[in-house]
């Protein structure tokens, strides 16, 4: 070694120094005492080179103790070894082990390099420490090529070598080199360490690995036997989270044996980062348990998680943690507390840490100016950035993003553009956050112009600047412009993404483009983004919103996640359009998918619940908004107001509307339209008068609301006023106000005005021919509405459903039969519309005002439909004018099943039967009515005198004038007789109860309301009068000549239309029906104090009210042709059956059904036998318990077929089991006939026996059981229904008669063999009666035949037959026994 080849002893110092020229001390300058110093101050420092040949440090500091100089270029390390050279001292291996050190320590790498070509020169490349020892030096000249070299030189290598190289490439981030050198060290089978896997891993997680190269690895890790290792698995760990790989980053956790707090941080940042915020608190929890003290990052990683899931309180928990723990000063620590109070709005905490940190980053200020922005503090944030400035700490991106935010929050357009050049000073305006900030700020504030010039300047591959270009435009409903920047972006090669496809399809459905939106939906497809979620809620909103549902539900139903923002714009979208059955239908879908709605599902749900006025279902949507935590949303508070005030629940609409904190426009008009549509009209006035004065500006919705009240109510004031403001507001260009004020002047009788705003309209939609064909129609000027009509189809617009009710109704009120007819057939055959029922109903009332009966019943029965109670109440008011007690039974009988409790049924039919002079028929309907609770609206009248309402009822005297107007009313009939009116004196009374009624007090409240108005009102002002219920005959005839004789308009508006009276008196009448006034077939809404009820039609772009009159309950629609005004007077029946019981069998159907009516009213409990079809007997049976508890049935429904022995014994057995007793009463109805009525001849076997079986055989069975069974007490009664035919035997009926003969025999055999039981049985035998098996296969010249027949000349009557069998059943019948009573009024004598 060169310690031992040089040697001292028997030098002298000028040799010495001869040799070491670099030396500082010159040899002429050295004395003798120098050189004495110097020998031993040399031999000192000799001795320490020697003692420390293996410290590198010792070297260098010896180096700078013997002070060589640096020469021509060299370092001290070379310099040295020129002075060995020069000295004949060689170097060996430790020499240049030492110097190669010395040139690392110093940083001469250049030097460094001399001396590997020295070593080389002298052959020691190939030792292996001088070779990691080059490695090294080149590594750190970052010469990786030459250590590369030397690597590949080295004879034999070890893992630390690779390690070595692999620490280069890393600290060159040269990751691609990494994995080759390591996929090397696989192949050369050099077993790598902890350190090696570390530091591939770390390689990876800088760069864009294939995954699957990592999952490798990983396996080899555990292969090594690595797998428990924090070292290795540690950046494993950060390099799964990265990734988003949580369930392999938890994996690789769970499976360490110690987990220090590297690893700790590295799962908790990982699951914070990743989404996992919960997760990561749950963790950083097990981890304080464990007793891990946690690290400044770790609190930094749980309190952002804490930020991103909104736990502030935890937040606020770790605070105190943190403060504990003593790191209240960490500056990451602080940051994340910043960011934590900041967003959780507590700007005081925020700042208060803000000003107590000891050392602020410009992370620090970011989070700060960040949270003043986001929460509106922006002035604070502006002020936030100087102070910055002050702080000496260089604003960056982030900084001068978040206050451009601040500043386009407060329109500061000045301070942006500073702020912009700034940005550009500093050398990042360019970057993508910042132009995305600067583009928003020149938005927000309006300065489109300079937002377009930016935007041209930026770079064109940031789409994120194109899309808010997009959403700008779109903004500003510039189609145009966002399709020229859509278009460009495209030629620009810049490929959307799904941003880019929202923007500009929001703008189609803003605009209603449907067409440019599908080819935007053809350009999504192409590109790839027909199942991106986000995009398809888009296309959704779009497709649904324009009207292409089915196209909307396709795109629903083909989404590959359930996305509650694609669902809940599909319910939204079937609400908007009315299709309300459809939204709740597909919102209970997505609650049992799982799929929790927001606020707009819910309140579109809500919506469609007001829609169809599904109170129960609505509430149920309320609770579940409050359990959802939306009790506060605006939108879903707006749907509740809408909600219940359609339903008419007042007190309820008016406490969701008080809850609302932020009121806004909708809130009212939800408030105002839901009380018009429900009939609170004047409320809705009120409301609408609160809400100008609360200086809320009525929006175009609000005005056509408010009129459309005005119009309900007839206040044709207040409705021209509103018709000002919307003048003022310049709303009378849109064609919606325009349309509900011809509705308005058309509802108030003001005809000439609605035409006037008719003709105005430039542009006329269906909506407006709609609402003056139904005008006129209202009117009575049925001529003008057709005429009308056919200029309407002569201008291209298509009629729809509301224009052919109009037309329709139009046609009755001027008999025109035919024609209204054909219109009927056009519907389908012309213009492709599918009848409602009340194009039905409108067609009954055309043949029915003509007395056309038959024809309307048979066209009731040939219906493709089935009849609903508007239809049966049609036909049943028709035959009440034509006094057709027939087929006014017959539609009574439908009604009456239909609407039990519906009170203008039974009046109808009282009426029927009073105009017939059927009085104790219209007793027994009186009685029914009373029986089952009924009760029936009293008529009620208003008139507006000096802006009063005033009310009457009938013979009302609790009017201030009633003297005067009694006196005033006396003196105008007396005038009105004179000159030929003549009194139609309660038609609907019997001569007795005439002559008991006293006469003022049954005058009809409108005679009062007309007689006041003529006392009060000028002869030039009209006497208007609006009535709840239809004017009658004699009210009619009283007002025409009331109307001459004063000569004084006077317009009355009933429930059904206005009828105009002057002296030439126009009500548009045909001359067979004077008095029978158009009906309405809409569903309405129940409504106002005034006591009137309105309905609301749809079309296609807006609604039109009618004016209905006081509904019985919300399904119900009021068409009670000539309800009577005075109080219909009972008579309590004696309940001669009382609690007996009584089994009639075929009792659900005609001649059954009106004997078990009659027998139950006689006091009975009734059980109702059927056969087969247990719907009727159902209905039949649950009309007759309607006024008792369930508890006491007074009527059951019992299926059996009368000629199976076993089933009439279980007959018997029910009816006692249900009601508790012995059977009192049979009466035997259940029969058939055959409807081919064929000859003797051509009657087949099946069909005999068939007959027989029913007829004959059921008849012996049940008098068997009875005979057997009926109590013996007294009261015991066996009736058996026969017919009259087998006293005329007509050809035709031979199996029939043949089965009804025996029937008779056998009851009159019977009478005699029950002797001493006090049974009696007898036999009813009726004529022709109206029933489906007189009707069934008889033609109408078959039945008007019979109906000759008779000498009364009609068909007889259900109830004709069920009077005799009540008596029979009575104790007065008990002297009648064995007997055949022929009831067919005359026919057969």
């Amino acid at each position: 070694m060169f310690l031992n080849q040089l040697s001292l002893h028997g030098t002298s110092t000028y040799s010495f120094f001869y040799h070491f020229p670099s030396l500082k001390l010159k040899p002429h300058q050295i004395s003798f005492n120098h050189s004495q110093n110097f020998q031993k101050y040399f031999n000192r420092k000799w001795s320490r080179l020697r003692l420390a040949c293996f410290n590198t440090n010792a070297i260098s500091n010896s180096f700078d103790e013997l002070s060589i100089e640096e020469n021509e270029g060299n370092s001290k390390e070379v310099s040295f070894l020129y002075w060995m050279e020069n000295r004949g001292v060689k170097a060996n291996q430790q020499t240049f082990l030492w110097l190669l050190e010395g040139c690392l320590n110093s940083g001469s790498i250049e030097q460094g390099k001399k001396l590997h070509g020295k070593i080389l020169k002298m052959g020691f490349s190939k030792e292996h420490v001088l070779s990691e020892k080059l490695m090294d030096l080149h590594i750190a000249s970052g010469d990786l090529d030459a250590a590369i070299n030397v690597f590949d030189d080295m004879p034999k290598r070890n893992v630390f070598s690779w390690n070595k190289m692999i620490s280069g490439f890393i600290s060159k981030k040269l990751t691609n080199k990494v994995l080759r050198f390591y996929s090397r060290m696989v192949v050369e089978n050099v077993n790598p360490n902890e350190r090696t896997f570390a530091g591939i891993l770390k390689a990876c997680s800088g760069s864009n690995v294939w995954f699957e190269y990592v999952e490798q690895i990983h396996a080899r890790i555990i292969r090594h036997g690595f797998g428990f290792s924090s070292f290795v698995c540690n950046p494993l760990i950060d390099l799964y989270t990265k990734n988003g790989f949580i369930d392999s980053a938890i994996k690789v956790f769970d499976k360490l044996y110690v987990k220090d707090s590297v690893s700790w941080v590295a799962m908790i940042s990982g699951l914070s980062q990743n989404g996992y915020e919960e997760q990561a608190i749950l963790l950083f929890s097990e981890m304080h348990i464990s007793g891990i003290c946690p690290t400044p990052y770790v609190f930094s990683s749980v309190l952002s998680a804490c930020t991103k899931i909104e736990f502030f309180k935890l937040g606020e928990q770790l605070h105190s943690l943190v403060f504990k723990q003593g790191f209240s000063s960490e500056t990451y620590v602080c940051n994340a507390l910043v960011t934590l109070y900041s967003r959780s709005g507590s700007l005081v905490s925020a700042e208060q840490i803000f000003s107590n940190m000891q050392l602020r980053d410009g992370v620090t200020y970011n989070s700060l100016i960040s949270g003043l922005a986001q929460c509106g503090y922006s002035d604070r944030a502006l002020e936030l950035f100087e102070k910055m400035h002050h702080d000496c700490l260089k604003p960056d991106c982030v900084t001068v993003a978040s206050l451009l935010g601040a500043c386009a929050s407060l329109g500061a357009l000045y301070t942006g553009k500073q702020l912009h050049s700034y940005a550009i000073k500093a050398g990042f305006s360019m970057d993508i956050i910042v132009e995305g900030s600067l583009l928003d700020l020149y938005l927000k504030c309006s300065d489109i112009e300079t937002a377009y010039e930016f935007f041209s300047t930026t770079e064109t591959e940031n789409v994120v600047l194109w899309n808010v270009m997009l959403v700008a435009y779109g903004q500003l409903d510039n189609l145009s412009e966002s399709f020229h920047i859509f278009r460009q972006m495209q030629i620009e090669g810049l490929v959307p993404n799904q941003f880019t496809y929202p923007s500009i399809l929001r703008t189609c459905t803003s605009l209603g483009a449907l067409d440019l939106g599908e080819q935007i939906h053809s350009q999504v497809i192409k590109t790839g983004f027909q199942y991106n979620v986000y995009v398809c809620s888009v296309l959704i909103d779009m497709y649904a919103k324009l009207g292409k549902l089915e196209t909307a539900l396709e795109i629903l139903r083909k989404l590959p996640e359930e996305d509650v923002v694609s669902w809940t714009a599909m319910i939204a979208g079937y609400t908007q359009h009315d299709m309300f059955y459809e939204a709740l239908e597909l919102f209970g879908e997505m609650l049992n998918r799982g799929i929790q709605s927001d606020n707009i599902g819910l309140s579109s749900a809500i919506s469609a619940c007001a829609g169809i006025q599904a109170l129960s279902q609505g509430q149920q949507i309320h609770a579940q908004s409050f359990l959802s935590g939306f009790s506060d949303d605006l939108s879903i508070g707006n749907a509740l107001v809408s909600l219940y005030a359609r339903c008419s629940q007042r007190q309820d609409a008016y406490k969701a509307f008080k809850k609302i904190d932020n009121k806004d426009n909708i809130s009212w008009n939800a408030l105002i339209s839901g009380f018009t549509q429900s009939g609170f009209c004047e409320e809705a006035l009120q409301v609408f008068s609160q809400m100008n004065k609360a200086g809320l500006e009525a929006t175009l919705y609000t005005c056509i609301s408010s009129v459309s009240a005005a119009a309900n109510t007839a206040n044709i004031k207040q409705g021209k006023q509103i018709h000002a403001m919307i003048i003022k507001k310049g709303y009378d260009l849109e064609i919606e106000a325009s349309n509900v004020l011809i509705t308005l002047y058309a509802k108030c009788g003001s005809i000439d005005d609605a035409k006037k705003e008719f003709l105005e309209i430039p542009e006329k939609n269906e909506v407006s021919w709609n609402a003056m064909i139904t005008g006129y129609s209202q009117h009575g000027y049925g001529i003008e509405a057709i005429d009308l009509f056919e200029k309407m189809k002569q201008v291209g617009v298509t009629p729809n459903p509301v224009t052919l009710v109009g037309v329709l109704s139009a046609c009755s009120h001027v008999g025109l039969v035919d024609e209204g007819l054909d219109y009927f057939d056009s519907m389908s055959k012309e213009h492709g519309l599918v009848p409602k029922p009340e194009h039905y109903a409108c067609v009954v009332d055309l043949l029915g005002r003509a007395g056309l009966l038959c024809r309307a019943r048979k066209f009731v029965e040939d219906m493709p439909i089935e009849p609903d109670a508007i239809i049966w109440r049609t036909l049943l008011s028709a035959c009440a004018v034509h006094k057709n007690v027939d087929i006014g039974e017959f539609a009574a009988h439908h009604l009456l099943k239909l609407e039990p409790q519906d009170s203008a049924s039974y009046v109808l039919l009282s009426n029927l039967y009073a105009v017939s002079k059927k009085w104790d028929s219209r007793d027994q309907t009186r009685q029914m009515m009373k029986e089952r609770g009924v009760k029936k609206e009293p008529a009620q009248s208003w008139i507006e005198v000096k802006n009063s309402i005033h009310a009457f009822f009938v013979g009302d005297r609790l009017h201030p004038l009633a003297e005067k107007i009694y006196e005033h009313l006396e003196d105008l009939n007396k005038r009105a007789a004179e000159i030929g009116y003549v009194q139609d004196r309660y038609s609907r009374f019997s001569d007795v109860e005439q002559g008991q009624k006293d006469p003022t007090v049954h005058i009809h409240s409108e005679k009062l309301a007309i007689a006041f108005g003529l006392l009060s009102l000028p002869s030039a002002i009209p006497v208007r009068v609006i009535k709840n219920l239809r004017v009658c005959n004699d009210c009619h005839n009283w007002i025409k000549f009331v109307s001459k004789i004063s000569n004084q308009l006077i317009i009355v508006r009933d429930a059904y239309r206005f009828h105009h009276f002057e002296v030439t008196i126009h009500c548009g009448e045909n001359i067979k029906s004077t008095f029978d006034e158009l009906i309405l077939f809409e569903p309405h809404f129940p409504v106002s104090a005034t006591g009137l009820k309105f309905e609301k039609v749809q079309d296609a772009t807006t609604s039109i009210s009618h004016c209905r009159c006081l509904s019985r309950k919300p399904e119900a629609i009021c068409s009670d042709v000539r309800q009577e005004e005075t109080a219909m007077e009972e008579s309590s029946s004696s309940l001669s059956l009382k609690d007996r019981v009584a089994i009639v069998t075929g009792g659900s159907r005609g001649i059954g059904r009106a004997i078990a009516i009659h027998l139950h009213s006689l006091g009975a409990r009734v059980a109702l036998n059927y056969a087969s079809n247990s719907t009727q007997a159902d209905l039949l049976a649950s009309e007759l318990n309607a006024s008792y508890t369930p508890e006491h049935p007074r009527a059951v429904a019992i299926k059996a077929d009368v000629s199976d022995p076993e089933q009439v014994k279980l007959l018997f057995d029910r009816a006692e089991q249900e009601f508790g007793s012995k059977i009192h009463i049979l009466v035997n109805c259940a029969g058939v006939m055959d409807q081919k009525y064929p000859t003797l001849a051509n009657t087949t076997i099946e069909d005999w026996d068939t007959t027989f079986n029913i007829n004959t055989k059921g008849s012996f069975l049940c008098c068997r059981e009875a005979a057997n069974r009926l109590t013996r007490e007294g009261g015991g009664r066996i009736i058996m229904i026969s017919t009259s035919l087998v006293g005329s035997l007509l050809p035709g009926y031979a199996a029939y008669v043949a089965s009804k003969a025996a029937v008779e025999a056998m009851t009159k055999i019977l009478a005699k063999e029950l002797k001493g039981t006090r049974i009696t049985a007898n036999c009813v035998a009726p004529g022709p009666v109206a029933t489906e098996l007189f009707f069934a296969g008889k033609t109408e010249e078959t039945i008007k035949r019979f109906a000759d027949a008779c000498p009364l000349g009609r068909l007889g009557e259900p109830k004709d037959i069920a009077g005799i069998v009540g008596f029979l059943s009575s104790d007065a019948g008990e002297w009648t026994n064995g007997q055949v009573i022929r009831v067919n009024g005359g026919v057969v004598v």
